[in-house]
């Protein structure tokens, strides 16, 4: 019996007829009655698959891990998983040096990157090590620091406004 997954490959392959035309598709449906070629292309198809596998286990180890923590501990998950939008979306340590100074204030292992976007793979690793009551206070320290530096600005452009104001006025 075929499976759904098996049916949607067959429906793929009766897409192709428009690309090909019908004369290829006959032309194959007789090669596929041979015996010696249906040894081979089932010797295709299953080198195909181990080599789909291989490279499914092969992904970074980071998303290996991310992928663990998502079934073991999955609030730790969300809480790493939003750090790393809020990181690639520039939202929280904007440079290199941030990320530096975030991770020697928070006892973190040095990262070895020369850049902000490599950096976070070790920062992640780094991260993940850490005890969720831990990894939840540093992380809030984090936002909180993120919210005084807005308020530092904000703060920084009333003064210069009201600076230029009393020039104006002299």
């Amino acid at each position: 019996m075929i499976d759904e997954k098996e049916y949607d490959l067959m429906l793929d392959l009766a897409k192709l007829l428009r690309k090909h035309g019908p004369q290829v598709f006959e032309s194959l449906a007789g090669t596929l009655s041979s015996p010696e070629f249906v040894e081979k292309f089932t010797a295709i198809l299953m080198g195909t698959a181990r080599i789909g596998r291989a490279h499914v286990s092969n992904r970074s180890p980071l998303v290996r891990e991310l992928n663990r923590l998502k079934e073991v501990e999955p609030k730790k998950y969300e809480i790493i998983k939003s750090f790393m939008a809020e990181f690639a979306a520039g939202q929280i340590l904007p440079s290199l040096k941030d990320v530096n100074r975030f991770v020697a204030e928070n006892g973190l292992p040095e990262i070895k990157a020369t850049s902000r976007s490599r950096s976070i793979s070790q920062l992640v690793h780094s991260l993940l090590k850490l005890p969720s009551e831990q990894l939840g206070k540093i992380l809030a320290g984090l936002v909180k620091g993120r919210r005084s530096d807005s308020s530092l600005s904000e703060w920084s452009e009333i003064i210069t406004k009201g600076m230029s104001r009393s020039t104006k006025q002299k």
